[in-house]
């Protein structure tokens, strides 16, 4: 079901989870058909995503020109494949790896509804932060220096929705919930590079 409908219902639920309201499960189907439309959510972000690989490397030549330094500007097209490449196997591997973990922290139960969660917040994130940051980028209105505390920023924010996600969609303690964001670093940042490189 590729609704605009169905994804704007289920992104008010996550943002109503955000918020710490406790109605944001009304606004989400936590069934086994609901966990796999969950999926769609990258169908919409997919095009968003390819757009910000797109402008990427002229951003990181003019903060390269900023510091001084040399870039060497990349093909766009192998840039955006490599991107893209990282990005598909997050979403595949992650909710095989979340599969086995939730069974260690003993919240096999709560598998479901977390996949959810962040499957649609990932979408959220795209929507109200990505897309603002990089046309703010494009049109001049937000400078390397700028563009670099942004990221340093962002990556700091999601760290922390990392763990308010495992901490109140798995339901379970604040250390187990550090130990799935370490999970989740490990896998993003070493070894689908890693796998992607190797290819």
């Amino acid at each position: 079901m590729l609704s605009a409908t169905y994804a704007m219902i289920h992104m008010e639920g996550v943002l109503r989870f955000m918020l710490g309201r406790e109605d944001w499960r009304e606004c989400l189907d936590i069934t086994d058909r609901g966990f796999w439309l969950s999926f769609t959510a990258l169908i919409w972000a997919s095009p968003i995503q390819i757009w910000v690989f797109m402008s990427e490397p002229s951003i990181l030549a003019s903060v390269a020109e900023a510091q001084g330094q040399a870039y060497a500007m990349p093909d766009i097209g192998d840039y955006v494949l490599v991107g893209m490449s990282r990005y598909l196997l997050g979403w595949a591997l992650f909710p095989l790896v979340m599969y086995y973990l939730v069974q260690v922290l003993e919240a096999v139960d709560q598998y479901v509804p977390y996949i959810i969660v962040s499957n649609w917040i990932s979408l959220v994130l795209t929507i109200l932060i990505l897309v603002p940051q990089t046309v703010l980028v494009n049109v001049g209105l937000i400078g390397p220096g700028l563009w670099v505390l942004s990221e340093v920023a962002l990556f700091g924010f999601q760290i922390w929705l990392l763990w308010f996600i495992a901490r109140n969609a798995l339901q379970i303690a604040g250390s187990q919930a550090a130990a799935v964001v370490v999970v989740d670093l490990i896998l993003v940042l070493i070894l689908i590079p890693a796998f992607v490189e190797a290819f």
